[in-house]
């Protein structure tokens, strides 16, 4: 009470000299100076109401991609890893252009003697000698020495085309002389489709083809002669005209693709390439098939002509063009074997 008291007389005289000396209104922020102690803490209030979780919220958008950074620095080399699988085969290649011509070999040695059955063939030829005039006509008594065309023209009048003309004294066998040509031919046989029976050959279908001598191809039955025979006629000739006839069953032709293999092992095909400079010439007939056995075989002729090196032929390639038929069967027959 008695703080107040002097507190009240100190605002009245404040009051009193303010007015005495014409000042303004005492600010309130004066008044302020003069509160009162801090009072004593008042008493904890009770614990607000407990809230559940809210639920989670959407998830924002996504940022603005960030600037690509530096590269990195190189790393360091691995090891090397295993070995990979073996890969497929790669396609096969074409065929190169034919080399040149290697040097000429040295000379071989002697050959070893030759020792014959019976008695060995005695050679006769002509090179640059003129034959004589009195070549015997060649009977099977007395076969000449000599071929068709050695005959001089005085004695070709006394010879037919269907007169056998035998020749070669130590292995005597016949011919037939076509004085047209001045050929020699071998004498073959007359009707060939009655020896398809004999010679035909069941071809399988093999996609890489087949030689026929795999299959049983005689060729010693083809030619009809001796190797020694042969060798006499290839003698006294320059080239050679070789008349194929090939019999198919169940196909034709123009389904397959024949090569020949010559004498020196060239091929000879259809048409001439760089690989195969050989050609074979087909010859089609308006009535080109037979029945044998109620059976119906078509067949065609094939001709070659060469040089007495590279003929006659000695084995036959046959591949499909397509998908090979079941069943096919061909024959291979000599039709004309002709020495000039």
């Amino acid at each position: 009470m008695y703080n107040q008291i002097i507190i009240l007389c100190y605002l009245l005289f404040n009051v009193y000299i303010g007015t005495c000396f014409h000042q303004g209104p005492i600010e309130p922020r004066r008044l302020q100076r003069w509160q009162g102690p801090i009072g004593f803490p008042g008493t904890p209030g009770q614990r607000g109401a407990s809230v559940t979780k809210g639920q989670k919220g959407e998830p924002g958008q996504q940022g603005v991609p960030g600037h690509i950074g530096q590269p990195g620095e190189r790393g360091v080399r691995g090891y090397p890893g295993p070995i990979g699988p073996l890969g497929f085969p790669g396609v096969k290649g074409r065929e190169g252009s034919p080399g040149l011509h290697g040097p000429k070999g040295e000379p071989g040695l002697p050959g070893m003697p030759i020792v014959c059955p019976v008695t060995c063939p005695v050679i006769r030829f002509y090179d640059d000698e003129i034959p004589p005039e009195d070549v015997d006509l060649g009977s099977e008594e007395r076969p000449s020495s000599a071929i068709c065309k050695y005959i001089t023209a005085s004695k070709k009048g006394a010879i037919t085309p269907a007169d056998a003309y035998w020749v070669m004294e130590e292995e005597k066998f016949p011919v037939k002389c076509d004085m047209k040509t001045n050929r020699t031919c071998l004498i073959t046989k007359e009707n060939m489709s009655e020896w398809i029976g004999e010679t035909k050959l069941n071809v399988p279908i093999a996609a890489k083809g087949i030689w026929l001598s795999k299959i049983g191809f005689d060729l010693n039955k083809f030619n009809t002669i001796t190797r020694n025979q042969l060798l006499w006629l290839k003698r006294q000739s320059e080239n050679v005209r070789q008349i194929i006839r090939v019999y198919l069953l169940n196909t034709i032709f123009e389904n397959i693709n024949l090569r020949i293999l010559n004498s020196h092992d060239y091929l000879v095909e259809e048409k001439s390439s760089e690989t195969t400079p050989m050609h074979y010439t087909i010859k089609y007939y308006q009535n080109s098939s037979v029945s044998v056995s109620g059976e119906s075989w078509n067949y065609v002729d094939i001709e070659i002509i060469d040089d007495i090196d590279r003929l006659p032929v000695k084995d036959f390639y046959v591949k499909f063009k397509e998908e090979a038929p079941k069943n096919v069967f061909i024959s291979v027959q000599l039709s004309d074997l002709c020495f000039g």
